[in-house]
């Protein structure tokens, strides 16, 4: 039951996520650092609703989705005008810039323009996922591996720290505990073979940023099995 390296406890926390029936990604890069594991699990029906949209390729970077995500969608009663879009980009990019991003947002089929320039969003599959989890693996820092746990709050729905079974007992029954349980996150007992909720995760009132989190789902999507709607 005792681990020497961090790493040795990603096979086990990997598992017990694919165990979940999610997609897994390791060492996942975010805007304030590298999560040991990110799990997810899309929502087939959505993603056939994207698929028969001809929206196989990914968004792509954060700014692009951030425009995307600007643009009222298709059943919305008004669209909106590149100016106008621009101008929500006032001192940050140029109207340039922002046309660059569009041709690439209509190239890919997720805006449309009319014939009056109006911009529309073409839908009906965000969110695109059913679960999102982020785990922390830490062999002790527990105060470390919490704090990094809430910032992937930012773009998962559930998050946890996977900590050595004994150790993670230990805070679970401890002072400690009221710390997990005021930021909402939760405890991952991680033996050789397995994990076990010991702490499942709360609410704290955070919610995923919708930029932050579809980029997270978009990179998922780009590794997709294409022999399956998962």
């Amino acid at each position: 039951m005792v681990f020497r390296r961090e790493k040795e406890m990603t096979g086990p926390a990997r598992r017990w996520l694919e165990s979940r029936r999610l997609l897994t990604k390791p060492e996942f890069a975010t805007p304030w650092g590298i999560c040991d594991l990110v799990g997810v699990a899309f929502d087939p029906e959505k993603v056939a609703a994207r698929l028969s949209l001809r929206q196989s390729r990914p968004i792509g970077p954060p700014l692009r989705i951030g425009i995307l995500l600007k643009i009222p969608d298709e059943n919305a009663r008004r669209g909106i005008t590149p100016a106008r879009l621009a101008a929500h980009y006032t001192g940050l990019l140029s109207r340039k810039q922002v046309e660059h991003e569009l041709e690439h947002l209509i190239k890919g089929r997720f805006v449309t323009r009319n014939r009056r320039g109006s911009l529309r969003r073409m839908n009906g599959w965000m969110p695109m996922h059913e679960t999102l989890i982020a785990v922390e693996l830490k062999l002790r820092r527990v105060a470390e591996a919490l704090r990094q746990a809430k910032a992937n709050l930012y773009f998962a729905e559930e998050s946890y720290v996977g900590l050595p079974a004994p150790v993670a007992k230990a805070v679970a029954s401890g002072r400690g505990k009221q710390d997990f349980v005021r930021e909402g996150v939760g405890i991952l007992a991680v033996y050789r073979t397995k994990c076990k909720i010991i702490l499942e995760p709360g609410r704290n009132g955070t919610r995923p940023d919708p930029v932050t989190q579809t980029h997270c789902l978009e990179r998922f999507w780009r590794s997709r099995p294409r022999d399956s709607s998962a």
